[in-house]
């Protein structure tokens, strides 16, 4: 894992992987460094373990998930697992001894760098994902809706910076994965987005989505004038007073769970 220290606001990739281990580093409080998943003593945050069984990994899980719950090529050895991701991979797991922990960046709520007190909410923030970032289609249409009046926010931006910016936000667009998991572990309303063709998962968001018993499907984003913004702010606010229900009990939880590790 690499350390907490960045030197610019721009980074080299997504800010969801920068994020962990400085999540990682305050839930256990153990300094960490980074290593390839081969080698690592942990892994944190993102939906490797498709990776993890490929490579035969043999690091502590500590709140990742399964991309693909149809290409898992072997087994995990669950002697090894603190905490999965959500309830669907726990499902694919060999057995019933795997509980479902959360995502590990939900701990950004207790931060208080990420989570500055009274912040003033307004505007609209589009996130895309990281590898979807550069595709020309979704470029364009990013482009569109900043000149609608929508904060486009790149995800390689610093991750103290991206809640920062989301902490300060009335609604989040995304559709990045750790994008909806900053907003709803900063009690911002957010809704998953399509700004364009996408190849990623509904797994990995519903996965994540069912510690808190919500589902997480895509909506098909039009514009955001008139009736459509209202329909999206609806979605919002359900899904983040639905939230709050239950997420304080989930990082209370990955608190505990990481002082033991």
């Amino acid at each position: 894992m690499l350390t907490d220290e960045f030197s610019s606001r721009r980074l080299p990739s997504n800010f969801g992987d920068q994020v962990s281990p400085i999540v990682f580093s305050e839930l256990t409080g153990v300094r960490t460094t980074w290593a390839p998943i081969q080698k690592a003593d942990f892994v944190c945050i993102g939906s490797i373990l498709n990776s993890y069984m490929r490579k035969n990994c043999n690091a502590i899980i500590f709140g990742s998930g399964l991309r693909d719950p149809n290409s898992i090529v072997a087994p995990i050895d669950t002697s090894r697992i603190v905490g999965v991701r959500g309830e669907q991979t726990v499902a694919a797991m060999p057995d019933d001894s795997v509980q479902a922990i959360g995502d590990p960046a939900l701990a950004i709520r207790a931060m208080p760098a990420f989570n500055p007190v009274n912040r003033k909410r307004s505007g609209v923030i589009a996130l895309p994902h990281f590898s979807s970032y550069a595709n020309r289609t979704i470029r364009k249409r990013l482009g569109d809706l900043s000149h609608e009046g929508v904060e486009v926010l790149a995800p390689n931006t610093h991750p103290v910076e991206v809640a920062r910016i989301i902490r300060q936000s009335d609604l989040v667009l995304t559709s990045s994965l750790h994008g909806q998991i900053f907003a709803d572990a900063l009690g911002t309303r957010a809704v998953r987005v399509n700004f364009g063709p996408s190849s990623e998962s509904d797994f990995k968001f519903e996965d994540y989505s069912s510690v808190f018993g919500l589902g997480n499907q895509a909506q098909s984003v039009v514009n955001f004038t008139g009736a459509r913004l209202s329909e999206l702010h609806a979605i919002a606010d359900n899904r983040r007073s639905r939230i709050a229900e239950r997420i304080d009990g989930v990082v209370d939880n990955l608190y505990r769970l990481g002082r033991q590790l």
